[in-house]
């Protein structure tokens, strides 16, 4: 129960640290969830919907509700369709949408409720809370997947001792698994966190979080990217580095390992329905081959005649919300969709299966042309995608994002000449633009649509 972590000894005093600086002590948060429980008895055993926008207040809604509340549905809060929405409602049996108002650090509010059944007659016996979480939903409608504490928080390092001079920054919606390992990593491992969500341009939030004495984060290929854009970067004195996400080519691990030398990287393989699969910790893309022999601890590897990553747990508590949908195979395993290749002794991600570019009968992945452009001296960020092509069926697009004081035109020029000495002819972009930026989602991915 997460409240337990509110009360752990040696942990660092301040847990919450909001837009504003102000800190909140995990004393003070213990007292606040005790009391509004209190208040709050007709919610006890009930299946909850938290609503909010904010990851400070849905931090908080958390912190009441695990142990409470048998369980609870976070949805995205970018998840704007209504009657998806209302389908998640009635799918997950929920009693009841649970929100909170402008919760400050000195005026934390009762949350409010809007109820929606009041007749239930089930009676919850226990307090392992149902976490019910939203897949990305990046290429058709998300699944629900429903956790355990337990399940989400398996590669939490537990050692309060440590982790009191630790102070996370957060750069994902706490709504999304990214932004829930991260919550739960700084509060069950004894750390601080940095919310600064109120500061929404990656420079400003950077800025934010080196002003408070950031050491550790959690961010993707892509916003890692753009965080070494950023002058404010050099300020960091980071100690722990992840990435996840998205595929972590050699290029940003190199430049990560070369502007923090003393941080300790990990390349982290995550997804809703897996849970964490594994870390991998010495600086080289993918991970080693021996792992499909001898894997990490906890997990089975394997490799599908498809080339696709197959992950299987001695233990499997999480499992899809609608019992249409089958989220292990019959033999254990979990088909992760992601396509990987045997490289000597590495195994690489290739990208993912659905997120293949037809061109003209041919399948192209887009994360290998970014692995190639990336790599061009000058490219500080890069996106593939398909466009529709009535004789080719999708023509390749890439968007290139030069580095401050490269000259766009000379760039272009290098990027169509290492694809062509790089590349199959069909791989190559037939069209190649210039911008000052790419949007990425509240997961931190790069938005290709």
């Amino acid at each position: 129960m997460l409240l337990n972590y509110l009360q752990t000894k040696n942990a660092a005093p301040a847990f919450l640290i909001d837009d504003e600086g102000a800190d909140l002590s995990r004393a003070s948060l213990a007292k606040w969830v005790t009391a509004t429980r209190n208040q709050l008895g007709k919610l006890k055993g009930r299946r909850v919907a938290l609503k909010s926008r904010s990851n400070y207040e849905l931090i908080l809604l958390l912190l009441l509700c695990d142990g409470w509340v048998e369980a609870l549905l976070i949805l995205p809060d970018d998840l704007s369709e209504e009657d998806i929405v209302h389908a998640y409602y009635q799918q997950s049996n929920i009693d009841a949408i649970i929100s909170l108002g402008d919760a400050l650090p000195s005026n934390l509010d009762v949350p409010q409720i809007e109820w929606l059944n009041t007749n239930t007659t089930k009676l919850w016996n226990g307090n392992n809370t149902s976490w019910v979480i939203a897949t990305s939903g990046t290429t058709n409608v998300p699944k629900l997947v429903e956790h355990t504490l337990e399940s989400l928080s398996n590669s939490v390092k537990l050692d309060p001792q440590r982790g009191r001079d630790i102070m996370w920054g957060l750069l994902y919606a706490v709504s999304r698994f990214a932004g829930l390992q991260v919550f739960l990593q700084s509060l069950m491992g004894g750390s601080s966190l940095l919310i600064g969500e109120k500061h929404e341009d990656i420079e400003q939030r950077i800025s934010y979080f080196s002003k408070h004495g950031c050491n550790a984060l959690s961010a993707t290929p892509t916003l890692w990217r753009k965080i070494l854009m950023s002058p404010s970067a050099s300020k960091m004195n980071l100690r722990i580095i992840t990435l996840g996400g998205e595929i972590s080519n050699q290029t940003v691990l190199s430049a990560l390992a070369g502007k923090y030398p003393n941080a300790r990287i990990r390349h982290i393989y995550a997804s809703t329905e897996v849970g964490v699969g594994f870390a991998v910790t010495d600086g080289k893309e993918g991970f080693p081959a021996l792992w499909l022999d001898s894997p990490p601890s906890g997990i089975e590897l394997a490799v599908s005649r498809e080339s696709k990553l197959k992950i299987r747990r001695g233990k499997l508590t999480q499992s899809y919300l609608s019992d249409e949908v089958q989220l292990a195979e019959d033999d254990g395993f979990i088909d992760t969709g992601d396509l990987v290749e045997i490289c000597n002794d590495r195994v690489l991600f290739r990208g993912r299966e659905n997120g293949a570019i037809n061109v003209g009968g041919n399948k192209v992945q887009p994360e290998e042309i970014e692995s190639v452009i990336s790599g061009v001296q000058g490219v500080a960020l890069v996106k593939v995608r398909g466009i529709t092509n009535s004789m080719m069926g999708s023509l390749v697009e890439a968007t290139v994002v030069p580095r401050a004081g490269i000259d766009p035109d000379e760039l272009r020029t290098k990027v169509m000449k290492r694809c062509r000495e790089q590349l199959d002819a069909f791989k190559r972009p037939a069209i190649l633009k210039m911008v000052e930026d790419l949007k990425t989602n509240a997961s931190g991915k790069i938005i290709r649509n």
